[in-house]
């Protein structure tokens, strides 16, 4: 049995080279423009690496993460193995955990390629490219015919960086609005033979001190307190 690795995706896809002219195509024409895929440029190290080790085999095993990306990267290493050697038959490991146990029974269960998966992670790669390209071209070609200081800038857009924008603005606006409060509130602890024990109020806190000092001075006049309800729970740490 021979290991090897790979460095992520060893493929990716791209539009064919006429369209990547910003002044001749327009930017609806994305959405309907062809879509070629290939080894990236570097990674064909990686890809002659793996034809190199699926000449001399006869079984290839994919031990790649167990997601949807996963299933999509293991698509492409059997593709390009494949090209190396027809006769290879093609197996996928599924396991949760990196431990003996569980490499084990992967092992032992070993499935195929769920083709599905692998199709829904090219659509969504299809759809980044296509999504992205499109929208980059209209921001930025939108915004260089308005503002002069952004003609040599691309404005770029992208189906994930853009809501992680927004979260990262959201907090931000909302750190910079905060205005703080002042609030009272109530805390037991009792001290025995060098072990303290902390009481939580369920209120949490209140912003009117003259209602939590009133609460207080209740708790001060009667000194006995009862307790009605112990909960423990194990905790265990490897």
């Amino acid at each position: 049995m021979v290991m090897t690795s790979v460095l992520g995706h060893i493929m990716e896809c791209d539009f064919p080279g006429e369209y990547r002219d910003w002044q001749r195509i327009a930017f609806e024409q994305i959405f309907d423009a062809p879509i070629v895929t290939e080894i990236s440029s570097d990674k064909k190290d990686v890809a002659e690496n793996l034809r190199q080790e699926a000449r001399r085999a006869s079984l290839l095993v994919i031990w790649t993460d167990c997601d949807r990306e996963g299933e999509y990267i293991g698509a492409e290493i059997a593709e390009i193995c494949r090209g190396a050697n027809a006769r290879l038959d093609v197996y996928r490991a599924r396991y949760s955990v990196l431990s003996v146990e569980e490499v084990n029974r992967a092992m032992r269960s070993l499935g195929r390629l769920d083709i599905k998966q692998v199709a829904a992670a090219e659509s969504r790669s299809h759809l980044d490219l296509r999504s992205g390209a499109a929208f980059t071209r209209f921001q930025t070609l939108s915004f260089r015919s308005h503002h002069t200081e952004l003609r040599d800038q691309v404005i770029s857009y992208g189906s994930c960086q853009f809501p992680t924008l927004g979260f990262v603005v959201e907090q931000y606006l909302k750190v910079r609005n905060f205005v703080a409060e002042d609030f009272w509130f109530i805390r037991l602890e009792i001290d025995r033979a060098g072990t303290k024990t902390k009481f939580l109020w369920r209120r949490n806190r209140l912003y009117d001190r003259l209602s939590c000092l009133i609460l207080y001075e209740l708790c001060v006049d009667r000194k006995l307190a009862k307790i009605t309800r112990i909960e423990s729970k194990p905790t265990s740490k490897w």
